[in-house]
């Protein structure tokens, strides 16, 4: 029971974290987003893979078969330090994108075995999340809960910068991300992460510091589609996440389009399965264990 419990808050923290939510704002469009995971751009590897074909673990193997060779050995020895970066390698979403029109927003996204869709609509104080297993779309959970009650459900642990447990510094460069130029800024916990272990016995993930990227011409309405909520008053783009004691991040959260377009009704619809179950529904939890635990499973596809 121990095992499962840690597993399903792995699951939250690393899906839930990275869907979208909104507020009150003026910003119109279609922005992307990736995520590159020592130095390796994962946004192609969703697409790449055909549940229907089988044999996923060679599909998946054959995407890290291409890369450049100091990248693979990079990415090898990152996991081989922290067995507990397969796991946010397995689980994230690593493209995302986020239609937005005001203060609504829908996120759409694929992981390993799954996809999600997450709307938000801040003036209508209701909130959707659908995700579907890839391998039997039929096995599907929706839940809903209220912005107007707050995310902490959403950004578990670490994952909620707070002032009182980050030290924040602006930092005197700039940065060009995608196509706008950005303030940089850092956040370094006030209490070393030490080495401790998780509850599964593994070493734990804990971030050693974030680099913030932000522009003023986008709006805040982004902020909650990220990993990690951070306090800023402009759109953040990028946030480099150091999980281990480098000069290189060990993962890069980035926007990589900005199209400010005209985003239609249609591109604001969610999908939805029934029953509707609350955010905080342990039976809700369990389902979503289920679906994701399909695409871990898939790996041992003959």
């Amino acid at each position: 029971m121990k095992r499962i419990k840690w597993f399903f808050t792995i699951i939250i923290i690393s899906i839930l974290s990275f869907s979208a939510h909104a507020q009150e704002a003026s910003f119109e469009g279609i922005i992307t987003s990736r995520i590159v995971f020592g130095e390796v751009d994962l946004s192609p590897l969703a697409e790449k893979i055909d549940y229907h074909k089988g044999n996923v673990q060679e599909q998946i193997g054959s995407f890290f078969r291409t890369l450049p060779t100091a990248q693979s050995d990079k990415l090898q020895a990152m996991i081989e330090r922290n067995p507990m970066m397969t796991i946010a390698l397995l689980m994230i979403p690593p493209q995302t994108t986020l239609y937005i029109k005001g203060g609504t927003i829908l996120a759409k996204m694929k992981g390993l075995g799954y996809e999600m869709e997450h709307y938000h609509n801040l003036s209508a104080d209701e909130a959707f999340i659908y995700t579907a297993s890839l391998i039997d779309p039929q096995n599907a959970a929706t839940s809903t809960y209220k912005p107007s009650e707050g995310y902490k459900e959403l950004f578990a642990g670490n994952k909620l910068i707070t002032p009182d447990k980050y030290t924040f510094s602006k930092l005197p460069q700039t940065a060009t991300v995608a196509g706008y130029v950005c303030n940089v800024s850092s956040y370094v916990p006030k209490s070393a992460p030490g080495n401790a272990t998780g509850a599964n016995g593994l070493p734990a993930v804990d971030v050693r510091k974030l680099i913030v990227y932000t522009n003023s011409e986008i709006s805040k309405t982004i902020n909650f589609s990220h990993p990690y909520y951070i306090p800023e008053a402009d759109g953040i783009l990028r946030i480099d996440i150091f999980l281990e004691d480098s000069d290189q991040p060990t993962m890069v959260y980035e926007m990589i389009k900005v199209d400010k377009t005209t985003v239609n009704d249609s591109q604001l619809q969610i999908k939805k399965s029934q029953p509707l179950y609350q955010l905080t529904d342990m039976e809700y939890g369990m389902k979503l264990l289920g679906i994701t635990m399909e695409g871990i499973s898939s790996l041992g596809d003959e």
